[in-house]
């Protein structure tokens, strides 16, 4: 899992890097799109530290992730994955300041909700 996902990121790389020097200057491009062509610049310590933080919490992620299928059916851990979404609202609203939309909420609780009939159904099926 670790090995593709960073291979996405490293492709992605390859492609976006380049993309500053082609494109240039873009003057009325949307935030988004600007943000993705802008020139590189060296992060400061703050930096450093926050991308740092990020990717011991990401290789931790993955690596307990990668144990708990190598000792679990992937139907009971699947659910347990779905912990991100309200950890993720949480993040959002405290370091964005981001209530999320009526949308928003409406897919995340669509999706907790699948995942938790999913394991409900698995435990039914194993019960009989």
């Amino acid at each position: 899992m670790a090995y593709f996902s960073s291979l996405v990121y490293l492709v992605a790389a390859l492609i976006l890097a380049p993309l500053p020097a082609v494109i240039g200057n873009i003057p009325d491009a949307h935030p988004s799109i600007a943000f993705l062509i802008r020139a590189w610049s060296l992060p400061n310590l703050v930096d450093l530290a926050i991308i740092a933080g990020l990717g011991l919490v990401w290789a931790g992620w993955m690596y307990f992730m990668s144990r708990a299928y190598t000792v679990a059916r992937a139907s009971v851990i699947a659910p347990f994955e779905y912990v991100s979404l309200p950890i993720n609202i949480m993040w959002g609203f405290l370091i964005w300041g981001e209530i999320p939309t009526w949308m928003t909420l409406g897919g995340a609780i669509l999706t907790l909700l699948s995942g938790l009939y999913v394991l409900y159904r698995e435990r039914q099926e194993r019960q009989q």
